[in-house]
């Protein structure tokens, strides 16, 4: 079939005067090919949809679905259907960008011009047409048809289920996973028991004790100082003495590469959407590198009021805090979103989750919608907390100043307390969450924390006095920067394995 396609570019900040022609009654033939700008780059349209709205003479309405075809050129296509090009006359036009059924952007109207067709016979009578409602509609009847299914699945509860105080599934299976844990603490216990041994009247356990390996990376002179970052995809990224960000192999410790120096030192990194984002105190902007082999510098955001002093990502936006203000850019640093006042010093703390980000302040932490930065809720708004972790449906935080001993944690839904781990022996300098432990990193020992009992399982890492510099957890792996001597610095990492030893129970009588 033949096929037209007017290829156009719409820039969001300005208006669209191309003289764009399609004739009248045309039919599964005439298509926009759309090129989605802003300020002349394209958007990015991974993870969106598009829709296209037309509105005719005669005030009838268009609302369709359109296809993306090149997301990271912000390209995309709309079928000029015959109820579009019904009238002619001047159709007004307008492209409108959603992020999960959301409008997030829309672009400035545009005419497309409706050449009068001199054949008359089997014209299509003008009306309105909802086809993007039509698909979300089909969508609503599909979910209800598979929850419907779900239901008749599920059955019913029986006698022993009936006698539970349960309502929901997630009662149900947390109800399960508390049952298991408890079973197989039993289990646990009655193995530990069968292995004791008796000496002088004493009762000898076995535990299970953690044996850290330690390894040294890169020895590291005194000119570069890297400090541990973060660590992902098997790399350790670093900032330097020299302002810059280093880029280490995280099993051998090779070095991968290095970005250009910058003027300022690093305030705060983040590594995300194949980006590198560094957070320059000097200048108070986020400068922007390639995560790759040549490590280049591809742009720097406007300058921030105070120096930045933490980031953090979603798929589509930057996020930074100073002492005073929330920040939003596009990934590119072309397009500040907002400046939000936080009204209260932030503690250098900031998470991204769910759509949601977290700002530890000195007044609570507050949660701003991701999209809009519209503040959605405060926690604890009389207590300054920091070091915000959130994972699992929870929320980890500590205090900010030298009470920083016990960890908080909250609901991700209800952002109510939920409970406090026990008090450790030293303030909190970095709080880490993987695979339900809690990693509490102190001023020169490491712990570990059951997320589930809130209970300290072992004192994993004695580090030496003023030795831990920096540090990052990943995958149950220490990565830290150790000040061996007063020139030299180590990039090192602990691992370890579970081994056997006894320990004194008491005396059976």
């Amino acid at each position: 079939m033949a096929q037209v396609f007017n290829k156009i570019y719409v820039d969001v900040r300005t208006k669209n005067d191309d003289i764009i022609t399609a004739v009248q009654n045309d039919s599964n033939s005439r298509f926009l090919d759309v090129y989605l700008l802003d300020n002349g780059l394209p958007i990015n349209l991974t993870g969106h949809e598009v829709r296209i709205y037309c509105k005719k003479a005669d005030e009838k309405e268009i609302y369709n679905n359109g296809v993306i075809t090149e997301a990271t050129n912000g390209r995309c296509q709309f079928e000029l259907t015959d109820q579009a090009l019904a009238v002619a006359q001047d159709l007004e036009v307008q492209i409108v960008i959603y992020h999960n059924n959301v409008e997030i952007l829309q672009s400035l109207p545009f005419k497309i011009k409706v050449v009068k067709s001199l054949i008359s016979a089997g014209a299509v009578e003008s009306s309105n047409e909802y086809g993007a409602l039509v698909v979300l509609y089909q969508n609503l009847y599909e979910a209800y048809d598979l929850m419907t299914t779900m239901v008749q699945n599920i059955g019913v509860p029986g006698e022993i289920a009936a006698g539970l105080t349960i309502d929901t599934m997630w009662e149900a299976w947390e109800y399960m996973c508390d049952y298991v844990t408890r079973t197989m603490q039993l289990v646990i216990d009655s193995s530990l028991n069968q292995g004791s041994i008796m000496d002088d009247g004493k009762l000898y356990l076995p535990q299970m004790q953690f044996a850290p390996e330690i390894t040294e990376l890169q020895a590291i002179a005194e000119a570069q100082k890297a400090t541990v970052r973060t660590v992902k995809n098997g790399r350790i990224y670093c900032s330097t003495a020299d302002k810059k960000v280093a880029v280490f192999n995280a099993e051998s410790g090779v070095k991968i590469g290095e970005t250009a120096a910058q003027t300022g030192e690093c305030g705060a990194l983040c590594v995300a959407n194949g980006m590198i984002y560094y957070a320059d105190e000097s200048t108070k902007k986020i400068i922007m590198f390639s995560d790759g082999d040549s490590y280049a510098a591809l742009g720097e955001s406007a300058a921030m009021t105070n120096a930045p002093s933490a980031i953090t990502a979603s798929v589509d936006c930057i996020y930074s805090v100073d002492a005073s203000y929330l920040y939003a850019f596009s990934l590119t640093l072309e397009q500040v979103g907002t400046k939000v006042a936080l009204g209260a010093a932030t503690t250098a703390s900031l998470c991204f989750k769910n759509g949601l980000v977290y700002v530890g302040t000195t007044k609570g932490i507050k949660v701003y919608n991701g999209t809009d930065r519209v503040l959605v809720a405060t926690i604890d708004s009389g207590s300054p907390r920091t070091n915000i972790v959130v994972d699992s449906g929870i929320i980890f935080a500590t205090a900010n100043s030298t009470l920083a001993k016990t960890v908080y944690l909250y609901s991700e839904a209800t952002r109510e307390l939920i409970g406090t781990t026990d008090t450790q022996p030293t303030r909190c300098y970095g709080l880490y969450v993987e695979n339900g432990i809690i990693y509490f990193v102190g001023g020169s020992s490491m712990y570990l924390i059951s997320v589930s009992s809130r209970k300290n399982l072992t004192d994993v890492y004695s580090i030496p006095s003023n030795e831990l510099y920096s540090h990052c957890v990943k995958d149950g792996v220490l990565y830290y920067t150790s000040v061996k001597t007063i020139s030299t610095y180590a990039l090192k990492k602990v691992e370890g394995k579970y081994t056997i030893s006894h320990y004194r129970m008491g005396a059976i009588l």
